[in-house]
């Protein structure tokens, strides 16, 4: 505001509306916060809820709870550890919502009444002040244009040695009465102007004030959510502590003491088929008459292979790939029934070899053909065992000899000066043989041995 002029001119800086405009900054700042803080104890009540959730994730007993051990120290200790932190994890996030409310919010709120209470202390003395300020300077317009007027009669009258009227309307009785109300008007702007640099000034102290019981609640806060981190933090650590002292095997040893009568004992051996025992294991019908390997000429390449042999008590010719029953599989690949068979006679040593007529009883009887087999042993005296054992227990008996194979016919090929004579000697054979097998009757094989007697 210019001193020179009676009534500023143009907008006058109102310092009255813009301390108030700062207490309304400093309101809505504090509100802001107060927000803030609310929100954080709306947060740790629901957290406090939410870790009650998470407790009740282990509140029941764990299942099959029998299959781990109930002393200190072991599984089931672990979550009873778990479900108690876990309980006093929700009870602090709640006390500490309840100390935010209680300790730190209240500040806040007191310093938004007083902050309130100030620009209404403001306004009140600023529109007061205001308004005799007012006054006064409308007083004081008044007579400066009474002054104005009166100067104007006093010129229009002749200026000076006119006779005035009225005395009161001396120009000079008229500055005088300006003279008066300008220096009540200065007094009231005076006035106002020190009031409100009292208020300015007090602003200064007013906002170290607020910042500080910013600070204040601020701290207080740290204080609240700083224990809860802490508490946090140490009943976790809790938890992990007492989860590292499991012991590694507390449990298995546990289970194994508890259960011992149904797990396996390492000590115990294993077992072995020799030593058990089972019904009709040493019947006489599971012994075999005779058993061993065996070469059968296959029927399509004319090949001898080897394969097991098995006669039974229930006078079977069972084939076998081997003797072993547990690597193979215990089923026959040929059995014949030899009631049912005819049994050829064994050939002269040092030949092992004698034929065996008859239909594989492990497939369709009526669909299968009956078909020779040619069986030949190691030695000539095994062979008379198989054949006398077979023999006995084989339907029928021939004088039918194996016929020979490619190599023995070359070996054995007569001279070309005796073909005539060896083919007359086998036209006699054959002569024979056939009034043999016409006639019925059985010919025992010359090289043929009693078997073993089968064990009873």
């Amino acid at each position: 505001m210019s001193s020179t002029e009676v009534i500023p001119k143009g907008a006058t800086p109102d310092t009255a509306s813009t301390l108030e405009q700062r207490l309304k900054a400093w309101k809505h700042m504090v509100g802001r916060l107060e927000e803030y803080l609310e929100q954080h104890e709306s947060l740790y009540k629901t957290m406090g809820k939410e870790y009650e959730k998470v407790g009740k994730k282990i509140e029941d007993p764990l299942k099959e709870s029998e299959m781990f051990t109930q002393t200190a120290g072991g599984i089931c200790s672990l979550f009873e550890n778990m479900r108690t932190n876990t309980s006093t994890l929700a009870a602090s996030h709640q006390e500490t919502a309840k100390n935010i409310k209680s300790g730190v919010i209240p500040q806040l709120e007191r310093l938004h009444t007083e902050i309130k209470a100030k620009a209404k202390e403001l306004n009140h003395g600023a529109t007061k002040g205001t308004k005799a300020v007012t006054k006064s300077r409308e007083s004081t317009q008044k007579h400066i244009d009474q002054l104005a007027k009166n100067v104007g009669r006093f010129d229009s009258a002749g200026g000076a040695g006119a006779k005035l009227t009225d005395p009161m309307e001396d120009p000079y009785i008229v500055k005088r009465r300006v003279l008066n109300k300008l220096h009540t008007q200065v007094g009231e702007e005076n006035a106002q102007r020190q009031d409100l640099l009292a208020v300015q000034t007090g602003f200064q102290a007013f906002e170290a004030h607020v910042i500080q019981t910013v600070q204040g609640a601020l701290n207080a806060f740290y204080q609240a959510v700083g224990a809860q981190a802490e508490r946090t933090k140490g009943l976790y650590g809790n938890i992990i502590s007492t989860a590292t002292r499991v012991p590694l095997d507390i449990e298995w040893n546990a289970f194994v003491q508890k259960y011992e009568d149904v797990l396996i004992n390492p000590v115990t051996p294993n077992r072995d088929v020799v030593s058990i025992t089972f019904p009709n294991q040493h019947h006489g019908s599971t012994k075999p008459q005779i058993e061993g390997s065996l070469q059968r000429k296959g029927k399509i390449l004319g090949r001898y292979n080897t394969a097991y042999y098995v006669l039974t008590l229930s006078k079977y010719l069972h084939e076998f790939e081997n003797a072993d029953v547990t690597m193979k599989d215990p089923e026959p690949q040929l059995s014949l029934y030899l009631p049912e068979c005819k049994i050829g006679a064994l050939t002269a040593a040092p030949d092992a070899k004698f034929t065996l007529s008859g239909k594989d009883a492990n497939k369709n009887q009526k669909l299968t053909r009956e078909h020779d087999f040619v069986f030949k042993a190691s030695t000539h005296e095994e062979a008379a065992m198989w054949w006398d054992a077979i023999s006995k227990a084989s339907g029928i008996r021939t004088a039918e000899l194996p016929a020979p194979t490619r190599e023995n016919s070359l070996a054995t090929a007569p001279p070309p000066y005796k073909e005539k004579e060896k083919l007359k000697l086998d036209t006699q054979a054959n002569t024979k043989e056939a009034d043999t097998v016409a006639g019925g009757s059985v010919v025992q094989s010359p090289v043929a041995q009693t078997p073993v007697a089968p064990e009873k």
